[in-house]
């Protein structure tokens, strides 16, 4: 077995323990890596993620094998699956289930097998994303599931507001997340980077997205932020943000 440690998206490490590959996997991995992204001692592509995070680390170790740093996605088969349901019907927001390749090597978290095996459904593996198939077949991704608001029983996606709202002039960066509600569960709530020298309102925050999106996806609670803070990755710590509002409660 090998431990890599990360921080994965929860900014706080945590083991994962690696299930060895066999003499007969590497070969078996890198012609998938050769044949389905065209890498090789002739290319070079920039790894533009921290080395401690797991799925970067494991692609620089192929890039080295192929003689050139290259950054690559693992391909999967994709499944949607509705939580209630089962399969998700084309246009119906699901979870997104991948099966990863047969040669690609199976992986836990260190000292908490449960929640690796809660992960997998049938074979097939979610990393908390949530998305539906259009009736071409196109996959679309919404939001992360952790990420997700649930107001008065209905599912909102923040990432749809945040898209909204970075279109609104004087926004140079948008956080939405839920905060505590009696009446609804959860509201929502938006911390504003104003762009420099831009003074922006709530009013016209909420406006902004009534006009583009549902009344209901407008937020109950407008922020301005002189910044927002984000990693050096770019990825940005909500956790911190929404921290203060859930202080307290489970």
């Amino acid at each position: 077995m090998s431990v890599i440690y990360t921080t994965g998206t929860t900014g706080r490490p945590k083991g994962i323990l690696r299930t060895p590959i066999t003499p007969a996997d590497p070969p078996a991995l890198l012609e998938v890596v050769i044949e389905a992204f065209g890498f090789g001692t002739a290319r070079s592509t920039l790894v533009a993620a921290p080395m401690y995070h797991t799925a970067p680390n494991t692609q620089f170790q192929f890039a080295l094998a192929l003689g050139a740093p290259s950054v690559s996605l693992s391909p999967m088969q994709r499944c949607g699956f509705s939580t209630q349901t089962g399969e998700a019907p084309v246009g119906e927001h699901g979870d997104i289930y991948l099966r990863p390749f047969s040669a690609w090597p199976d992986f836990t978290y260190l000292g908490d097998d449960a929640k690796r095996r809660a992960m997998e459904k049938d074979g097939f593996v979610t990393v908390g994303d949530i998305g539906y198939v259009d009736a071409d077949g196109f996959l679309y991704l919404s939001d992360r599931r952790n990420d997700m608001i649930i107001s008065g029983g209905v599912n909102i996606f923040p990432a749809e507001i945040e898209s909204v709202l970075l279109g609104l002039d004087g926004v140079a960066d948008v956080a939405v997340f839920g905060i505590p509600d009696s009446e609804f569960g959860e509201a929502i709530a938006a911390h504003v980077q104003p762009d420099r020298g831009w003074t922006l309102t709530a009013a016209a925050v909420r406006e902004h997205v009534k006009s583009r999106l549902a009344r209901y996806k407008a937020p109950k609670v407008v922020v301005f932020e002189d910044e927002l803070p984000r990693e050096d990755t770019g990825k940005l710590f909500k956790r911190r943000l929404k921290a203060p509002y859930w202080e307290g409660r489970d």
